[in-house]
């Protein structure tokens, strides 16, 4: 059993989600230059209060949020609890084509600023005092519609949270925090242990995640693309989609001071884009099984299935377990396909998602 951070991170079971510097900030980090993600330092002793919360140990990695809601939820081994299973995109074309797969995402967030269900949305965003590729994008929070439109799209980039606390501005402050399956298991720990940041985290969002990249991946894409290691480099779009394609098909393209870019070949043509290949993972995400969110109000992904995988403009599948983001879906706004059969689900892991060994390793972790 492997219960304390100091064997995880011996063990290069750490993603560096910052979730132990928030806990105890005697905790510092650095760039690991070779994994490509910022790791804990730690020192010969027992960090008990960082144990609690990592979401890596054997301990946490069954915790399950949303287990003590499971009188009125439905239960699948593959996705944990959830009340329904919706295809959505949004209707307004222009606002679809600037997102990256559907629009769904910002969708909600805009609801929950506009309603002042939030007052802001902590999420990855980019680091305006820098171009370098290894802290391009941090955790940021966006206070206005313009700041969450300025930060949405995909970014495969290894965020680090050990900073949020510093950017909650008051005990008032409501906030959505949008970060993957280990991230927002992470922060459900953390609130269960700090009541003023339980106070302040009022939604947590999940990617569907195949499994994180670590920066060598946004240098590896970097290098396709044909960046020079002088270029200064102001933002990445890592899914530009290709009109005439289908929703499989995008390219990379690295946006530059003076307003140059440069792109990459189509991404299916790259070989660090078969994500079943593992190029720039950590080695803790082969033994996560949490690829659908378990622990998020919602879990957003593509819907790489007939016919949606058609439209490059993409098409969002999601997992809801609040029923306040239900609330939030206008009919009026989104095109909605509501499906409650799990069986949905599998066949787009299986089948179709990059992940497509998620069920297979489900049943290999729980052996």
């Amino acid at each position: 059993m492997i219960n304390d951070i100091q064997t995880i991170v011996k063990n290069d079971y750490c993603v560096g989600c910052g979730a132990c510097g928030v806990i105890d900030n005697e905790i510092k980090f650095e760039l690991n230059q070779s994994k490509g993600l910022r790791l804990p330092k730690l020192d010969n002793k027992e960090y008990l209060k960082a144990n609690s919360i990592c979401p890596f140990t054997n301990k946490n990695q069954g915790f399950s949020y949303f287990k003590k809601y499971k009188q009125s939820l439905e239960f699948d081994p593959l996705t944990g609890f959830y009340k329904e299973i919706i295809i959505s995109s949004i209707k307004d074309s222009k606002q679809r084509a600037a997102s990256t797969s559907g629009g769904l995402t910002s969708y909600i967030l805009k609801k929950l600023i506009k309603k002042n269900l939030i007052t802001g949305v902590l999420h990855l965003a980019q680091n305006k005092s820098s171009s370098n590729l290894d802290d391009l994008f941090e955790y940021k929070i966006s206070r206005s519609i313009k700041e969450i439109d300025e930060a949405r799209g995909t970014k495969y980039y290894p965020g680090n949270l050990k900073d949020i606390k510093k950017l909650i501005n008051s005990d008032k402050e409501k906030l959505a925090i949008v970060g993957l399956p280990c991230f927002i298991r992470s922060i459900r720990l953390l609130c269960e242990k700090d009541e003023k940041l339980k106070n302040n985290i009022r939604y947590a969002i999940s990617l569907v995640c195949g499994h994180m990249k670590s920066i060598n991946y946004s240098k590896y894409l970097a290098y396709h693309a044909k960046v020079k290691p002088q270029d200064l480099v102001q933002d990445i779009d890592y899914r530009e989609p290709i009109e005439e394609g289908s929703a499989h098909e995008y390219r990379a393209r690295f946006k530059l001071d003076d307003n140059k870019s440069l792109e990459t070949i189509p991404i299916k043509n790259i070989y660090a884009e078969n994500w079943s290949y593992g190029a720039c993972m950590p080695k803790a995400c082969s033994f996560c099984d949490d690829v659908a969110g378990e622990n998020a109000d919602i879990t957003i992904g593509d819907a790489w299935i007939p016919p949606f995988d058609s439209d490059s403009r993409g098409t969002n599948i999601a997992i809801i377990r609040n029923n306040e983001i239900t609330k939030l879906l206008d009919s009026q706004e989104l095109n909605i396909i509501k499906s409650c059969k799990i069986s949905f689900v599998v066949f787009l892991a299986i089948i179709v998602s990059p992940k497509f060994y998620w069920h297979g390793r489900k049943r290999l972790l729980n052996y």
